[in-house]
């Protein structure tokens, strides 16, 4: 969803690089109340189908939980993401 004007300042205001404030929205109530407790293929698919609007391939989601399940953090993978050329051209 997009960001609430309250919310936005504050995360602003933390200086917090982005894949830290990634990193915590994924652990957030809301977040959770939303889709629930994913294991690391549901987190992927999920990435993939909000950020990119599509399915992953087969080699990216292996990729992905590959690096998730050697510790890889969830919110720098999801910034990757939102900094990805597919994602600029998407929205471009």
């Amino acid at each position: 969803r997009p960001a609430d004007f309250d919310g936005l300042q504050h995360w602003l205001a933390t200086g917090l690089p982005p894949k830290r404030i990634s990193e915590a929205f994924a652990n957030t109530p809301e977040f959770r109340d939303r889709y629930g407790q994913l294991n690391n293929d549901g987190f992927v698919r999920l990435v993939y189908q909000n950020v990119m609007s599509r399915t992953p391939d087969d080699e990216g989601l292996q990729y992905w939980k590959s690096r998730l399940n050697s510790g890889f953090p969830r919110g720098e993978m999801m910034v990757g993401f939102s900094e990805s050329p597919e994602f600029k051209l998407r929205r471009a």
